[in-house]
């Protein structure tokens, strides 16, 4: 295996291993490869492409090794055997293994899963959201078992975290999909099941997993502003603002998202109500046709230039023409 790996040539390399592998015992082979990076790698992709069992073998052995006990035996071969065996530990440590070995169940999971998937589909039962009931069940247990084995390695904390999340995520699909009858949550990113559950008004579900899985109030607000906007769903929307008593996100994307998808002009101006007052809200409150509320806002931010603007637009005989007039006479003395 020396020679072939200073070799430098991967065919060569490849062709000791097989070798190798058809001559020796699998805890001999392995103790002589796991030491030489290259030889290692080279195997390790090749099973991983073409015998994903072997290598689940192979890592399984690894990660379960310690540290060799003392050979109580004064032989060449059993102390040859146990150096070699501390020296694939070393180079190779059993919480390596762990998460190589995570990694390979992980992706034979999640692959199975989409096998289920596609079958269910090709059968008429519909793909979902995810696999069915039995394929969860299944899926859960690995996905626990791969986060313990990727924390055995300091070097994949994230992926283990990642894992337990992803788990935890499943359990609450299931269970969202068993409340609501609506096989569709299972398998979505995080996000995607926020904006789901929002969808279709399970709105204190949504406001449960965002506390769940810490999702920062900015974010949760930008995508339930924006799902409430897409789904036309304007009094959920109204509804939703007039629950904050400060929104985490500004009153601002309220009143974009709102134009964005159309907003009638009744919710777009209780929307555009809730803004700082500034000219900008007072143009947009003009625009709707509403002068009195525009000019109520000139007037709280004493601009006198903009208040006369909005008069002079307005007939002065008019409801809304009177109502500013009164307005001027009340804060006249405060405009610049």
């Amino acid at each position: 295996v020396r020679k072939a790996v200073e070799s430098g040539d991967t065919d060569l390399v490849y062709l000791v291993l097989f070798s190798l592998y058809r001559s020796r015992p699998l805890p001999e082979f392995w103790s002589l490869v796991a030491g030489r990076a290259l030889a290692r790698n080279l195997l390790v992709k090749y099973c991983r492409d073409k015998e994903p069992e072997l290598l689940e073998t192979i890592l399984t052995a690894a990660a379960a090794a310690g540290p060799p006990p003392p050979s109580t035996s004064s032989s060449s071969s059993s102390s040859a055997a146990s150096t070699a065996a501390a020296a694939a530990a070393a180079a190779f440590p059993p919480a390596t293994a762990a998460a190589e070995l995570a990694s390979l169940q992980l992706r034979a999971a999640l692959q199975a899963e989409v096998r289920e998937r596609g079958a269910a589909a090709a059968a008429g039962g519909g793909g979902g959201g995810g696999a069915g009931g039995g394929g969860q069940e299944r899926l859960l247990p690995v996905l626990g078992d791969v986060a313990q084995k990727y924390a055995q390695s300091r070097d994949h904390t994230f992926q283990s975290k990642a894992v337990a999340e992803m788990a935890a995520l499943r359990r609450e699909q299931a269970r969202l999909e068993r409340e609501t009858g609506q096989r569709l949550f299972l398998g979505l990113p995080l996000a995607d099941t926020l904006r789901a559950a929002i969808r279709l008004g399970h709105h204190r579900a949504a406001a449960a997993l965002k506390k769940q899985f810490g999702v920062a109030d900015r974010r949760f607000a930008w995508i339930k502003i924006r799902t409430l906007a897409e789904a036309r769903d304007w009094a959920a929307l109204e509804a939703y603002a007039s629950e904050l008593r400060r929104s985490p996100a500004g009153w601002e994307p309220f009143v974009e998202a709102a134009r964005k998808w159309g907003a009638p002009p009744e919710y777009l101006a209780k929307l555009i109500s809730r803004l700082p007052d500034s000219p900008s809200k007072a143009e947009q409150l003009e625009g709707l046709g509403l002068a009195r509320e525009a000019a109520e806002v000139a007037a709280r931010i004493k601009d006198s230039d903009l208040f006369g603007r909005i008069q002079s637009a307005v007939a002065v005989g008019s409801p809304a023409g009177q109502a500013i007039a009164q307005l001027r006479d009340k804060f006249q003395s405060t405009f610049r």
